[in-house]
């Protein structure tokens, strides 16, 4: 009894495999190609134009209302976490859009600015809801305005977003003359 079971099992699989076209041997042309490898210089020019508007959050002022009128800070610290949040938006959905990069290390540069952004994005926006919904009082300003600070240094953790490609003489060379990530780089 062991040795039929055993010889069906053999048959069983070898039909599977032949079947579903994995049994090996020469095919019909059934598989497609190997998909293309990406051109370096058109993946890190749109890698780095995904970042480009983060470079405006540089720019930004810590909201500075007047002592005492909390519905200012209020309305500050949400406007604050609304451009945060505005500009973390675009930046994740075209780097969730980019396709493979050329080079592992233009994955791993994708990857960690997706560690960071998604969940600094999403504290903002959850930050901001929770501000807008408040009423005008101390506590809630406080803890938004703290979550702004903590989304600030997770951002700030970021430095040099093109550092990670440094290690890919190609991913390097074309960003360098690249023009998005020229502008990154001022």
């Amino acid at each position: 009894m062991r040795r039929k079971v055993g010889v069906l099992g053999v048959i069983g699989v070898g039909l599977c495999l032949h079947l579903s076209g994995c049994a090996g041997g020469s095919s019909s042309g059934s598989q497609p190609p190997p998909p293309a490898k990406p051109d370096p210089a058109v993946w890190i020019n749109d890698f780095c134009g995904a970042i480009l508007p983060l470079g405006d959050l540089g720019q930004q002022q810590a909201p500075k209302p007047a002592q005492g009128d909390l519905a200012a800070a209020k309305q500050a610290v949400s406007d604050s976490l609304g451009k945060i949040k505005d500009a973390l938006s675009p930046a994740i959905e075209d780097l969730g859009k980019l396709g493979p990069a050329p080079e592992p290390a233009g994955e791993q540069a994708k990857a960690k600015l997706l560690e960071v952004f998604t969940p600094a994005h999403q504290q903002a926006v959850d930050a901001k809801a929770k501000l807008d919904a408040a009423p005008v009082s101390a506590a809630p300003v406080q803890e938004a305005a703290t979550a702004l600070v903590s989304v600030g240094d997770k951002l700030t953790s970021l430095e040099k977003p093109l550092a990670d490609l440094q290690s890919s003489p190609q991913l390097d060379g074309a960003a360098k003359q690249s023009a998005n990530c020229q502008k990154l780089e001022k």
